[in-house]
């Protein structure tokens, strides 16, 4: 069963909406997530955005990498020699 949270806010001195604690907590909400914000007629929707950990972002782009050098036809041996290269 989902638990809903209701709560009355206000807007503050310099047009911000505070978003009270005991939400930010169950929701997870920590420094620099993003959210998507939706207006409807009289309603506003803020719905934090899902970001996957960063060991999964670096696993999705290590494919996409891995992919686009088998693509372009880089080898292990040019990768090393590369490395190789940039170290010195």
């Amino acid at each position: 069963m989902v638990k809903i949270m209701e709560k009355i806010i206000t807007i503050d001195k310099s047009g911000d909406l505070i978003i009270p604690p005991e939400i930010k907590k169950s929701l997870d909400i920590q420094k620099d997530d993003k959210f998507f914000v939706f207006k409807n007629k009289d309603s506003i929707i803020i719905r934090k955005i899902q970001r996957p950990p960063l060991s999964k972002r670096f696993e999705n782009l290590s494919k996409i990498v891995a992919n686009k050098f088998i693509e372009m036809g880089v080898s292990k041996i040019d990768v090393a020699e590369a490395i190789q290269w940039a170290r010195k």
